[in-house]
């Protein structure tokens, strides 16, 4: 399938879910587009010849100034989507893991500095119950269903009338 050859490049990112309680950390972005808010986990671009693990790390410390710990892969995600006129896929490798400063998961929020975009931003806790409730929209969209199935508990979550069992999701078309 060749759409635009200038536009095909895959990117390979690392991005950490940094799991607490019920409550993920999260950033937010806004899409102008469809002017929705949406959260992603922090990371961020891996670079040539560098592990996944690495480049979290690196990231986490350049966005947070923070040194993390305790890195589990929970999965890949191949991610496709459009996005400011452009075709864009990248594959993410999905962390969970731990800040060195416990002090981090007592705070609401948490503020960073995107270098390559020369911006703030405000990392936020949120519930994964809320997520599931709507309250909050979740990208890369197959991340939600690989947190219910290695993360948290879909049987306990489905006991509290949350979820249905989530199937394998996909948003492969």
């Amino acid at each position: 399938m060749n759409r635009n050859a200038s536009q095909q490049e895959i990117k390979a990112k690392a991005l950490c879910v940094f799991q607490h309680e019920d409550k993920i950390l999260v950033a937010e972005y806004n899409n102008a587009e469809k002017d929705l808010s949406f959260y992603r986990p922090m990371g961020g671009t891996i670079e040539f010849y560098e592990h996944s693990e690495d480049a979290l790390e690196r990231e986490i410390q350049e966005e947070l100034n923070q040194p993390i710990k305790d890195l589990v892969l929970l999965g890949v995600i191949e991610n496709r989507y459009y996005s400011k006129g452009k075709l864009k896929h990248e594959i993410l490798f999905i962390y969970d893991g731990r800040f060195l400063d416990e002090s981090l998961y007592d705070q609401d929020t948490v503020v960073g500095y995107e270098v390559t975009s020369n911006r703030r931003f405000k990392g936020l806790w949120i519930s994964i119950h809320d997520i599931l409730e709507g309250k909050f929209v979740l990208y890369p969209e197959d991340l939600l269903g690989l947190l219910v199935r290695t993360v948290f508990d879909p049987l306990e979550m489905h006991g509290e009338g949350l979820v249905e069992p989530f199937p394998l999701l996909s948003s492969r078309n």
